[in-house]
């Protein structure tokens, strides 16, 4: 199968924590992304379209491009330059694991055995990777 290269078009998004909220006994976990997810596992799911899910060991390959004017810095940045800033690069991996697991693009993340991933800035920010079965 050849590897399909998945868009989100957008800030990339890292994941956030789960937080528990309640009181007394009845506490409970609260997903804050749920919606986030949501829509960008529909989007994922639309590229997928009909291909089967990803078995066997896979490598995952993941750009993000970040906008080229950051506010706090009031000043424009070079495109192909290297986003060193917050959030961190672990976290943007998580959220494309996340949603990938949502999206029944492969059964577990700990088929994910090898990660190349890159923090760019761009002029249009998106995020894009795909997924290369690994030969057993």
């Amino acid at each position: 199968m050849t590897h399909i290269i998945y868009t989100l078009t957008g800030d990339p998004t890292p994941l956030a924590r789960p937080r528990q909220g309640g009181r007394y006994n009845n506490v409970h976990v609260i997903d804050s992304q749920a919606h986030i997810k949501l829509v960008a596992g529909i989007k994922i799911q639309d590229q997928h379209g009909d291909h089967p899910a990803y078995t066997g060991a896979l490598e995952l390959n993941g750009l993000f491009y970040f906008p080229a004017y950051v506010p706090y810095r009031k000043k424009k940045v070079g495109e192909d330059q290297w986003h060193t800033q917050k959030p961190l690069l672990t976290n943007l991996i998580r959220f494309i694991e996340d949603i990938g697991i949502t999206c029944k693009l492969f059964a577990d993340d700990a088929k994910i055995a090898r990660i190349i991933a890159q923090k760019k800035f761009a002029k249009d920010p998106r995020i894009e990777f795909w997924f290369i079965p690994l030969k057993e």
